[in-house]
Order: C-alpha cells, then structure tokens, then sequence
C-alpha cells in the first residue's frame, strides 16, 4: 500500500511537470529519493547494521563523545521486532512544546499600561544549553556524513533526545542514507568551500551537482548554498520564504527546478537542525563545524584539500568575522529577538510581518536604526505607520545617545 502511494504521488509529479503547472520546486527528484528510502526504513536487519555501524563508528572519535546512540540487543531482535537499550531524557520536540506553552502563556499576559515601566522577559530554563546541544549533534553528522558515508537521515527534534549533561541522544536509524565516494568528495569541497564563504568556489560546486534555481539572480545562489547545505542563521535568507509578501523580488520568483536526488538528504538534515535552531534561537554553521570532517574525508580518498582563499579575493570567514568583534557568527536571530522585545516594551508592533522588512534593510539593533540612512529606514520600516516610524527612529537615536554618555 505504501509503494503504490508513493508510486502515486511520483505519477502526479510527473504530470504537473508534463503539464507545467509549477509549484517552483523540483517534486519529481524529491519523491523519487523518498520512493527508494522510505520502504527501507521497514527493513529492520538494515536498521539494526546501520545502528551497529554509526555507533562503533562514533564511540571512536572523541569529538563526538557527548553523542549517545543506543546499544542493540541483538539477540533479542528478529526482522519483525528490534530491542535496543532505553535512553534516559526528554525528546528535543518535547522541550520545543514546553517553550511554546510558556511563550504563549506570556503573550498572553497583559502588557504594561503607558507610562509604566516594562520588565525585562526572561529566558525560559530549559535545563540544557541549545547551541552546545546542536554543535555536538552537527559534530556526529560531520563525522558520518564524511568518514562514513553513512549517516542518519532523519534527526527531526522527537529523534534527538537531551540526556545528563547537555548529552545527546540520537534515536530511529530506519531512515539511513549511504553516499558513493564521489558524492562525498564533491561535498566536501562544497563543504569547505561554505566554511570560508568563497563564493568563486561555491557557484561552480553547486552547478556541479546539478542543482538549478530559476528566477534569481547569479550573485543570490552563495545564499541558496548556504541555506540548503549550511545552517548558518546569520543570514537574512534564512529567515525568509518565498512566501512572505515582504521579501525582495527575485526570491518571489525562486524556483528550484532541479534538485539533485542524491543530495536530498543532506538538504534535509540541514533543514531539520535549522529549524531546531529556529525554537531555541541559536545559531551554529554546519560547514564550519564540518569543515575539519570534510577535510579529512579528501586526504582519506588521496584528493588535495582547496586552499583557502586570499584575502582580497573573499569576504572573510564567519570564524574572523567573530573574532574582530564584528557582527558575529550565530547572532542575527538574538539581534532580532532583542529587536523584537524593545518594541514590544515601547508597545509597538513587533511581528514576523514587521521584522521581515528590518532584517531585510540590514537593521538587527537598536543601534542600527539610530545610525540608518532616511533610505534604509523607509525599506526597513515601510510596514509601520508614518507615525509608529517616526516614534521608532526617536527611540533608536535617543536609547543610542543614551549609550554613548554611559
């Protein structure tokens, strides 16, 4: 029943793709990666080898040894049944609920009255921290991305579990995907590429792997890469869809019209720890976390690692950027929910709708506005009022001069 209704929803791909009714995403290579992963995941002497392996395989790398997979009985496994060890914690989904309820529960909460002081809103406790949590995962994905060529494919947040210690659980091994060495190879260089933000590398190694996005302009696909194959949300384009009715033109008009199958799901483990990212506000980049993996995936396979790129030939890498102090790495989504909380304290509007177009003008802080060109203020805040606009830049330049006389 199930490979005829993915043999039924591969069919009418094909024929809104025949038909050229365009939903601006390449259904048809999508669906044929599910077709051929999905019946596997029932497969339970596959799911059992793939756990054995991934585990033995991370029990010997000791970046990864706050990632915890469970042990398989297998004496009392059969093709029907699998028992494995019982892992002791909280699913990461069951902790984004737990966040949601009190973020609800707190909006619902009346708002001080003018002229009454706001108290500052506090972080929830969520008993671990999530940007350690998140790195650590990324670290063993980096590792059976790479070295393995076999990686769990499916770390949705009811799979990954917070265990003692900041520790992570990584559960459900049916959705398993292996990579050819040339696939990994071509990643790697992709990967590395990423890491250093070296757009002269990173168009022809995405054109290489077939990927096709109509409809925006050459210098915009650094920013497809990263968003399909990185984490990073230190990036406008991550907060963004095609969607939203605030986001520039050329996004409008994004159509993936090609989507290589054999890298779906890689896409769709970056998206899945994006969007655990997203829950808890933080922020990590996978390619720089898997730039050492995939360094170590070329020298395996006897290919010389790219040379990072000169200096003037590139902007710099997210790791300087860091550094100098500069806006850093991870940090666009913090300065946004900041953003977001100083104009609730002064009652102003403070939604996805009217952050959007902020985000997009380059205006994150407080400060930002206070120093914005008239140019930039009227794209940033184009979906306030004249007056909301207004009250928004005096209370930007006075909290600014505020800060300089302290």
């Amino acid at each position: 029943l199930m490979r005829q209704d993915m043999g039924n929803m591969l069919f009418f791909a094909n024929f809104m793709k025949l038909m050229k009714l365009d939903l601006k995403v390449d259904q048809v290579s999508i669906l044929r990666e599910y077709q051929e992963q999905v019946p596997l995941e029932f497969d339970f002497h596959r799911e059992a080898r793939n756990l054995r392996t991934i585990r033995e395989s991370l029990v010997g790398d000791p970046q990864c040894a706050a990632v915890k997979l469970p042990a398989l009985h297998e004496k009392l496994s059969s093709k029907r049944v699998l028992t494995m060890e019982y892992l002791s914690g909280k699913s990461l989904n069951e902790h984004m609920v737990a966040v949601e309820r009190e973020m609800e529960r707190r909006a619902s909460l009346d708002l001080p009255g003018p002229g009454e002081p706001a108290s500052p809103v506090q972080p929830v406790t969520l008993g671990f921290e999530p940007q350690k949590l998140v790195e650590r995962l990324l670290l063993a994905f980096g590792h059976q991305i790479f070295l393995d060529g076999v990686f769990h494919s499916d770390p949705h947040p009811g799979n990954v579990l917070v265990l003692d210690n900041s520790e992570v659980g990584l559960i459900d091994f049916g959705e398993v995907k292996e990579l050819d060495a040339d696939l990994m190879v071509h990643f790697a260089k992709l990967t590395i590429a990423l890491a250093w933000r070296d757009e002269a590398k990173i168009l022809p190694l995405l054109d290489a792997t077939g990927l096709v996005v109509d409809g925006v302009p050459r210098d915009f696909m650094p920013a497809v890469g990263y968003v399909m194959f990185d984490t990073r949300m230190d990036i406008a384009e991550a907060h963004m869809s095609p969607l939203d009715m605030d986001v520039p033109d050329y996004l409008k008009h994004a159509a993936v019209t090609t989507f290589p199958q054999e890298y779906f799901m890689i896409l769709r483990v970056t998206a899945l720890i994006r969007g655990i990212l997203a829950a808890f506000g933080a922020d990590a980049s996978a390619s720089q976390i898997w730039e050492p993996y995939a360094r170590e995936c070329l020298r395996r396979r006897g290919v010389e690692p790219p040379l990072p790129p000169l200096p003037h030939d590139r902007r710099a890498p997210v790791h300087e950027i860091t550094k100098k102090g500069s806006k850093s790495a991870g940090s666009i989504y913090t300065r946004m929910r900041l953003l977001a909380q100083w104009l609730r304290d002064h009652e102003l509007p403070h939604d996805r709708r009217t952050l959007t177009p902020l985000a997009i003008a380059g205006l994150t802080t407080v400060q930002e506005i206070a120093d914005a060109s008239q140019e930039q203020l009227k794209a940033g805040l184009v979906k306030y009022s004249s007056e909301q606009a207004e009250r928004i830049r005096t209370l930007a330049t006075e909290a600014a001069a505020e800060l300089r006389a302290s």
